[in-house]
């Protein structure tokens, strides 16, 4: 399956904003453990009772779409992450961050607070569906953020 989505950075203004707009949406914690690989990255992820993996091909075209296997697993964290070490990967990094999605045009539309003062918004969905719900939102003018979470943690 292709994901596509648009990232972009928001000031705690601009969050604040988002959070009333959509009336205090319900965010929860995702635990994320990620493994780097040749060509992305494989992603352990903990999201209430849910044990998601994940694995995320390198992100290509005007919003970040690429190749994306996900399924969700009974194994614990523990045997999850031994199962990885025997095959030779080392995690890269955990992190944990709350989100709340909510859905319109088509698309999930996610909130993420990265770490105390590091706000995200995601946007999933089909390429048109993201362009009209990006202008319904007046993002049109912000940078879209190519970098997975994984290589901005990276980098601070």
């Amino acid at each position: 399956m292709v994901e596509t989505e648009a990232k972009i950075k928001l000031t705690r203004e601009e969050f604040e904003k988002f959070i009333n707009l959509f009336n205090h949406p319900y965010f929860f914690v995702q635990e994320n453990i990620l493994y780097s690989i040749s060509e992305g990255f494989v992603r352990i992820r903990k999201e209430k009772e849910k044990k998601i993996l994940t694995l995320k091909k390198s992100a290509e075209g005007a919003f970040n779409s690429r190749e994306e296997i996900e399924f969700e697993t009974k194994s614990d964290i523990t045997t999850l992450k031994d199962f990885f070490t025997n095959l030779g990967l080392k995690e890269s990094l955990s992190f944990r961050k709350r989100r709340a999605n909510i859905y319109k045009n088509d698309c999930t539309i996610s909130i993420d607070i990265l770490k105390e003062d590091d706000y995200y918004i995601e946007i999933e969905g089909e390429s048109e569906k993201i362009k009209q719900t990006i202008n319904e939102l007046n993002l049109q003018n912000h940078k879209l953020e190519k970098r997975s979470y994984l290589e901005i943690l990276k980098s601070q």
